[in-house]
C-alpha cells in the first residue's frame, strides 16, 4: 500500500461527500469500482487503517471528515474545542466564576 496514493485517493472520496464517512465506508469504497487499490483482507484494512491515522496526525486528511459513530460523546456536538487561546481563556474565567451556580446552599436555623 502506498502511503501518497491513498491518502491522495481518500481526500478524492471525502471531497465527494458534504457529511463525515466512517473509516470502514472508505475502505470500501477504496475495494470497489472504480478504484479496486487492494484487495478486501483483514491486514489490509488493518494497513489502511494505520495509514489513514498517521495522514489525520500529519494533517494530510482533515480528522473533522472522518468519524465513527460506534463511539458516543458527552455532551454538546457544536463546538469541538476553542479555536484561539483567547476564547479558550475566556471560557475557563467563565467556568471558575461560575463554577458554582449548579449548586444550591441549604441553610437551617435553630429556634
Amino acid at each position: 500500500m502506498k502511503y501518497k496514493e491513498v491518502v491522495t485517493l481518500v481526500n478524492e472520496i471525502l471531497d465527494q461527500y458534504t457529511f463525515a464517512l466512517t473509516v470502514r465506508q472508505i475502505y470500501y469504497r477504496l475495494i470497489s469500482d472504480p478504484y479496486i487499490l487492494f484487495e478486501n483482507t483483514r491486514s489490509n484494512y488493518n494497513g489502511f487503517d494505520r495509514i489513514l491515522t498517521k495522514a489525520r496526525e500529519e494533517e494530510e486528511i482533515d480528522w473533522t471528515r472522518i468519524e465513527d459513530r460506534t463511539r458516543q460523546s458527552i455532551g454538546g456536538e457544536e463546538k469541538i474545542a476553542e479555536e484561539t487561546p483567547e476564547e479558550f481563556l475566556e471560557a475557563y474565567i467563565y467556568t471558575l466564576k461560575n463554577c458554582w451556580q449548579y449548586y444550591d446552599k441549604k441553610m437551617w436555623t435553630s429556634r
